[in-house]
């Protein structure tokens, strides 16, 4: 069990995290259409969930529809803060990822799809269920600390909010 200093400062650098991450709020109007356009199984039709592009890999924007919902869900000043719908629709949605564990090599796999779900899952903290908290945090952990420049500040990053989810 981490010491109540070691809390504290995790609960700081959680802080910083989610300053950017909670502003600017997401338009309503669009959250809405993605809660509209959602599937019942947590995807979305316009997603691509087979591509294997290595430059624009088309499934990502799942977890990015994910993360705006996660952020106007997060955002005090979001007219859909605590939502139960939107709660709903981010669960089916994280689900849907986490079952499927959509992936593709190299940087996407340790960093692209880390770095998004890592900000979901802080966003998204109190919601989570155990099962999510775990089978994100294996995701997460494929980013490791082994590259260099621009990559390894990406899995830095990655890594510390790894640690502040599992208070670790």
């Amino acid at each position: 069990m981490p010491s109540a200093d070691l809390i504290k400062d995790m609960l700081t650098v959680k802080r910083r995290l989610l300053v950017p991450l909670l502003s600017p709020v997401p338009a309503p109007a669009g959250i809405r259409k993605l809660l509209t356009n959602q599937r019942r199984n947590g995807s979305w039709p316009e997603v691509d969930y087979k591509n294997q592009d290595t430059t624009l890999w088309k499934p990502i924007e799942h977890l990015r529809n994910c993360l705006e919902m996660a952020q106007a869900y997060a955002a005090p000043r979001s007219s859909l803060c605590g939502n139960p719908d939107l709660r709903a629709g981010l669960n089916r949605g994280l689900d849907y990822w986490l079952k499927h564990d959509f992936q593709r090599p190299w940087w996407y796999n340790s960093i692209g799809v880390p770095g998004v779900l890592g900000n979901i899952m802080l966003l998204f903290e109190e919601e989570l269920t155990q099962r999510q908290l775990a089978d994100g945090a294996k995701i997460l952990g494929r980013a490791t600390l082994t590259a260099t420049g621009q990559n390894l500040v990406w899995m830095s990053s990655i890594t510390a909010i790894r640690g502040i989810l599992q208070r670790d």
